[in-house]
């Protein structure tokens, strides 16, 4: 067993063809993306990293060209819009949790 702390590693950027499917999704395909992403939340913080595989896993037929790399740019929108609450940089998905937002009663 090693004793050398694990050190978290980024995303890679997102690749030139990548970006170009990307780009030509729709407003309903994000929405599509958005909902599944956020269908894999909870209440309870997750594993960001969890959450992604599981999102490539059920998106991987209709988007065969995106990857982990985009869907953490769109979880990461979720979070900057209010609908997630993050623990840790979301783009180290090993290292950072994510929870759907608790409503303010």
């Amino acid at each position: 067993m090693s004793t050398t702390p694990e050190v978290p590693i980024p995303n890679p950027p997102i690749s030139a063809e990548e970006k170009a499917a990307a780009d030509l999704l729709s407003q309903q395909d994000l929405e599509a993306i958005d909902a599944c992403i956020l269908s894999h939340c909870a209440a309870r913080f997750y594993k960001v990293a969890r959450i992604m595989g599981r999102t490539q896993d059920e998106l991987a037929g209709r988007f065969p060209r995106l990857s982990y790399v985009f869907y953490t740019q769109r979880l990461k929108r979720l979070v900057d819009t209010g609908h997630l609450d993050a623990a840790g940089e979301v783009f180290k998905m090993r290292f950072s949790e994510v929870r759907l937002v608790r409503q303010k009663t």
